[in-house]
């Protein structure tokens, strides 16, 4: 009997993909034939009803007389005893491949087991615990700044930092390619050059390519916001610049609305970018710290204006 190519679901393939390529020997050779199974409605009207196949009535109880309305949220229950009949056991490797490739086909709900039952088991949910809170704080670097986004040109640039993130497909444009906005650009009352990240592509760029070394990078502590960088050219910087660029990273940040808020700083040579590759996630040490208030008039005063910011 013939079969439709479009709708082989190679496991294989989708496994290696998962993995940045097939390096496991027990599996076949990756053979992608097939575009990967996509959630989709329960096909209800193909069955008959339990309740018009087998009647019953039962007044005295409440549960038999329910009926499900939509499809169940499945649950994919494996990764634990069913890891002790395997002949070669996954390790936490294999075993993060496997979620991977469940979670590519559209599971919502998937029991994994318990830490407590082997080293394996730990280290296996340990790293998808850590996976879940990195992209927590990351999608929460979002949130952020779309509350503080006030040109069409911010707003399209966070629709392409979550397109490459694969979090919305990407928008098809016509016309000629959109401007790359530059960093916010402050001058310090001292005459030195602060610089501000309007996102987190940006903040990359920003930290870990265009600043130097001896730069110094600001941002508030534990708190998502802008990247800040006061632009030295090998200067000292006055405690003044440096309360002032404190001011601004925490009035470009989540805590722009508090009371008093801890600024991190240090040079931009102790920055360096955070394991989950995840845009504006960075790491730093050492440092110190400034508690400063947030003050938008004298972030207002520092900007440069012929920029075209608003």
């Amino acid at each position: 009997m013939g079969q439709d190519q479009s709708s082989v679901f190679d496991l294989a393939a989708v496994a290696a993909a998962s993995n940045g390529g097939n390096n496991d020997p027990l599996l076949p050779p990756a053979r992608y034939i097939g575009a990967p199974q996509k959630p989709s409605k329960m096909p209800y009207n193909k069955y008959v009803a339990y309740d018009k196949q087998v009647p019953f009535d039962f007044p005295e109880r409440t549960w038999p007389g329910k009926r499900l309305q939509r499809a169940p949220r499945w649950c994919s229950v494996d990764l634990r005893d069913g890891n002790q009949a395997l002949v070669n056991p996954m390790d936490s490797e294999r075993k993060l491949r496997f979620w991977n490739l469940l979670v590519s086909m559209g599971f919502k709900e998937i029991e994994v087991g318990f830490p407590a039952a082997s080293e394996t088991e730990y280290e296996f949910l340990r790293a998808l615990i850590e996976q879940g809170e990195s992209e927590l704080v990351y999608l929460d670097t979002v949130f952020d700044e779309l509350a503080r986004a006030s040109l069409e040109s911010e707003l399209n640039a966070i629709r392409e930092e979550l397109a490459a993130q694969g979090y919305v497909r990407r928008a098809a444009r016509r016309g000629m390619k959109e401007e790359r906005l530059a960093p916010l650009r402050f001058v310090s009352d001292d005459g030195f050059t602060i610089l501000c990240g309007r996102n987190n592509l940006q903040n990359d760029r920003l930290t870990l390519k265009d600043s130097r070394k001896n730069d110094i990078w600001l941002h508030t502590q534990k708190i998502p916001g802008s990247h800040v960088v006061i632009v030295t050219q090998g200067q000292e910087v006055p405690d003044r610049t440096l309360e002032q660029a404190a001011v601004i990273a925490a009035y470009h940040s989540k805590a722009r609305e508090s009371g008093k808020v801890a600024v991190d700083y240090t040079q931009v040579r102790n920055v360096w970018k955070h394991p989950s590759g995840r845009p504006g996630l960075v790491l730093y040490e050492p440092y110190q710290t400034a508690i400063v208030e947030p003050d938008a008039a004298l972030a207002d005063r520092l900007l440069e204006k012929q920029h075209g910011q608003s």
